[in-house]
């Protein structure tokens, strides 16, 4: 199987399994389903434009912080959409953590370019998402549960988040270095502590 398409089978596998289990959802779990996804795929689309209208001069950093904290709170959005409607589902349980690191990817890339990150940093957490989208994948092939979708999972990216976020408001500070090293501890140990429940 080629990378690019064993990296893509999780999302394969858990967009057939909602389809197959779409009939037993009623209408206002579909909805519900529907509405979360489209929360989660806005997120990319409105981080694009905050970017673009930062670097184009038309937000002050500010307001550049406070877009950007709302366009994190989207991430915590849809999963109240589902949970509330109890509308649990297999795509959701993979597409919203690939939409993550995406996210990232773009926030940490713009903000490396800018100086405003150590380009070590970029990379520790490019590679630790490279290994977590791997364990994703193995798990699915292997027919495990998911080790990455635990409350570890959920906290380093948190810490992450909010890292960015100080890094936004306080750019090259001390502080700011303090968080982002942090964080990356966080996302390593999170890996660490998956990869040991996927091997137990």
């Amino acid at each position: 199987m080629r990378p690019l398409s064993k990296i893509a089978q999780p999302l394969k596998n858990g967009l057939l399994a909602t389809h197959e289990a779409w009939p037993s959802y009623s209408p206002e779990q579909q909805g519900a389903i529907v509405a979360a996804n489209v929360v989660t795929a806005g997120r990319l689309v409105l981080r694009a434009g905050i970017e673009a209208q930062f670097l184009s001069g038309n937000l002050t950093r500010g307001q550049y912080v406070t877009a950007n904290s709302i366009a994190d709170m989207l991430d915590k959005l849809d999963g109240h959409i589902i949970r509330s409607n109890d509308a649990a589902n297999e795509w959701g349980k993979v597409f919203d953590p690939y939409v993550d690191k995406v996210d990232f990817f773009g926030q940490e890339l713009l903000r490396t370019c800018r100086g405003e990150i150590l380009p070590a940093t970029f990379l520790i957490r490019f590679l630790r998402d490279v290994a977590s989208t791997q364990l994703r994948t193995n798990a699915a092939e292997d027919g495990t549960k998911n080790p990455a979708a635990n409350k570890w999972g959920q906290v380093s990216t948190t810490v992450r988040s909010v890292s960015l976020r100080v890094n936004d408001l306080f750019p090259h500070s001390r502080g700011a270095r303090v968080a982002e090293h942090l964080a990356t501890a966080a996302l390593l140990a999170s890996l660490g502590r998956n990869w040991a429940e996927y091997k137990a």
